[in-house]
């Protein structure tokens, strides 16, 4: 079943790919947000699951701008439908919303009344007005949002500094040996003088 279900995924899904994201992904606002919008009704559950099989989960919204880029989105390729599955759910945690992919929750956009219940609910958007329902996770379906890691994303090249340019050192020569007289030693004076040891020379005396 799950076979045919992600068959029909490939063939059913509408969407334009750029950037970085995967082929068939929409880029978001965002270089790390990829969209894939899946046109087959389904349950929440499954559609979690065919959102993990292509490396994401159910999209998570933060924020109104997020919102509101979806909404533009969906309107136009899901314009025969009224819902959109959306990552928010309450299976993990009984009446606390949270997300699929664990982003904060920091936003939500619920319709008046909603969320309504207090079991097994998860939330769709409306593909007209961009708020959002809640529904039970099991026996409703709708077409749904993936939201999909960029093909770059989590991947770092590390590139090593140059080497540092070798160090010139300058080495001197060694000074030359000093050049040593040896000095007149008693007993070399010429014949005729007197070494005298004192002033190291050597004299003659006259009479």
């Amino acid at each position: 079943m799950m076979f045919f279900h992600l068959l029909a995924l490939v063939l059913t899904y509408c969407s334009y790919a750029y950037g970085d994201c995967p082929s068939g992904a929409i880029q978001g606002n965002n270089p790390d947000e990829c969209y894939i919008i899946v046109a087959t009704p389904t349950t929440w559950q499954t559609a979690e699951e065919s959102c993990q099989a292509l490396g994401g989960h159910l999209t998570s919204i933060v924020n109104a701008y997020q919102n509101s880029f979806l909404l533009s989105k969906i309107n136009v390729i899901l314009s025969r439908y009224d819902y959109a599955w959306i990552g928010a759910n309450t299976l993990t945690n009984p009446g606390v919303w949270t997300w699929t992919d664990n982003s904060p929750w920091t936003y939500s956009n619920w319709a008046s009344g909603y969320p309504y219940g207090s079991k097994n609910l998860c939330a769709a958007m409306g593909t007209t007005s961009g708020r959002w329902y809640s529904f039970n996770c099991a026996n409703d379906i709708h077409p749904y949002v993936c939201g999909v890691p960029g093909t770059g994303q989590g991947q770092t090249t590390k590139t090593n500094p140059p080497p540092p340019p070798p160090i010139k050192t300058t080495t001197k020569p060694p000074p030359p040996p000093p050049i040593t007289t040896p000095a007149s030693l008693p007993g070399r004076c010429p014949n005729g003088y007197v070494y005298n040891s004192g002033f190291n020379y050597c004299y003659k005396v006259l009479i």
